[in-house]
């Protein structure tokens, strides 16, 4: 089971966390992972695994290509 549901992202102004969003979310949208309003960027479209599309929040980036791998983590 690969990265291989379509969802919009964006990135979460001073957290470490990705939201992911079924329409194409706003700058000022609510992030939920935050539990608050943040101003978003870097709003894009790509690959997700189920998982992270149920939970709201992708583990990283989405990814450009279907059923690609998760990036090798060097912690």
């Amino acid at each position: 089971m690969g990265r291989n549901v379509v969802r919009w992202y964006a990135f979460c102004a001073g957290e470490l966390h990705i939201p992911l969003f079924e329409n194409r979310p706003n700058e000022n949208d609510l992030c939920y992972g935050c539990g608050g309003q943040r101003k978003m960027h870097g709003i894009g479209k790509g690959y997700v695994s189920k998982e992270e599309a149920d939970r709201g929040l992708a583990k990283s980036e989405p990814l450009s290509n279907p059923d690609s791998k998760l990036p090798i983590s060097t912690l």
